[in-house]
C-alpha cells in the first residue's frame, strides 16, 4: 500500500467538505427555524388556545369543515402574523429618517 504522494492525495475522497450551496441552504434554514422558535416563545400556549377556541366557534357557526389541529395551526399563524408587523414597525422607527 505504498503509493506515491500524488496518487494518495487524488484518490482519497474528502468527505468533510460541503459545497457552498449546501452551506448556504442549511444556514438559511437554521436562521428561519431560529426566528420561528423565537417568535413562538413570545406566544404562550394560553394565547394560542384562546385564539383557536374563537376560530373553532366561528368555524362551527359557519358550518365549515375542520378540526382542532387546523384551528390551532391557524391560530398560531394569525398570532405570528400580528407579531411580525409590530417588529417591523419598531425597527423602522429606530432607523433615522434620511431625506435628500
Amino acid at each position: 500500500m505504498n503509493r506515491p504522494p500524488s496518487q494518495t492525495a487524488s484518490s482519497t475522497p474528502i468527505s468533510g467538505k460541503k459545497t457552498v450551496q449546501a452551506k448556504t441552504a442549511s444556514s438559511s434554514t437554521t436562521a428561519k427555524s431560529r426566528a420561528r422558535k423565537k417568535a413562538m416563545e413570545q406566544l404562550n400556549e394560553e394565547q394560542v388556545a384562546l385564539h383557536a377556541y374563537f376560530i373553532a366557534e366561528r368555524r362551527r357557526k359557519l358550518g365549515t369543515p375542520g378540526d382542532q389541529t387546523s384551528d390551532w395551526v391557524q391560530a398560531e399563524r394569525e398570532l405570528l402574523s400580528e407579531i411580525k408587523p409590530k417588529r417591523r414597525e419598531s425597527n423602522l422607527s429606530r432607523r433615522p429618517n434620511l431625506q435628500i
